[in-house]
């Protein structure tokens, strides 16, 4: 719907001057009845406080445009909302993109105020040889299915020109990818792109992959990890190996 100030003032049979002041006191009326009538997140869903309003999760999460000349206080502003942020959830985590080579300090001051200094992780480029400073293993992590890791390799690894027919292989690829990974975890080996692509391309290491399956189906430390390594050492057995040759690409 859209909404025509000067219709409003003719409406309101308001002309001139008095028009613009008595919309003017329409529009204070309506803010002062939102902020008064606005119910806050409860204090544990308070995400941000913006110019003394607090935020929850899905007014907080949105974009934020800060705009201003050189020296204006841009960067201070955005150290504001981390400083907010902080305080209202003191175990966020987040990816900080900066571009100026100097914001990396002032977040790790804010997280330092409240005994988090040390979790702040610079992620740059290192000498060729070096070892990290610091590693993360997506494909281990708990958090993430294995499901989940199984279609979002084959969304970012499937070319965006594929045709329709392509769906299936991407499907399929998809499937036996999660399995894979899957089949890594319940046995306790490191789960890998390195791993995984020798499961699913060398003979060898699939055939491994089966035996170890099969040892862990004679005594599971749990019958849940026996029922796991035995649906997935059927689903080596009986659908990947079972695949045609044209489909392993």
């Amino acid at each position: 719907m859209t909404f025509h100030l000067e219709e409003a003032a003719r409406a309101a049979g308001l002309t001139g001057a008095g028009a613009w002041f008595g919309l003017a006191g329409i529009l204070a009326a309506g803010i002062l009845i939102r902020v008064l009538t606005r119910r806050p997140p409860p204090p544990e869903k308070v995400m941000l406080t913006v110019a003394g309003e607090e935020l929850g999760i899905d007014e907080a999460c949105q974009n934020f445009l800060i705009t201003g000349g050189i020296g204006s206080g841009k960067t201070n502003a955005l150290n504001c909302l981390a400083l907010s942020l902080t305080r209202h959830q003191p175990r966020w985590g987040g990816l900080w993109l900066d571009n100026k080579g100097n914001s990396e300090g002032d977040l790790r001051a804010v997280l330092r105020a409240f005994g988090r200094g040390a979790d702040a992780i610079v992620l740059r480029t290192r000498a060729e040889g070096a070892p990290p400073a610091f590693f993360y293993n997506v494909l281990e992590d708990p958090a993430f299915t294995a499901e989940a890791l199984g279609f979002s390799i084959m969304e970012v690894t499937s070319p965006a020109s594929e045709a329709a027919h392509g769906e299936f292989f991407k499907t399929q690829g998809a499937m036996h990818i999660t399995r894979a990974i899957q089949a890594l975890r319940v046995l306790g080996r490191p789960v890998t792109f390195t791993e995984l692509f020798a499961v699913l391309t060398e003979p060898h290491s699939t055939a491994k992959l089966l035996t170890d399956l099969h040892a862990l189906t004679q005594a599971p430390p749990s019958a849940v990890a026996g029922e796991t390594a035995q649906s997935l050492h059927d689903h080596f057995q009986h659908r990947f190996l079972a695949m045609p040759p044209d489909q392993f690409g």
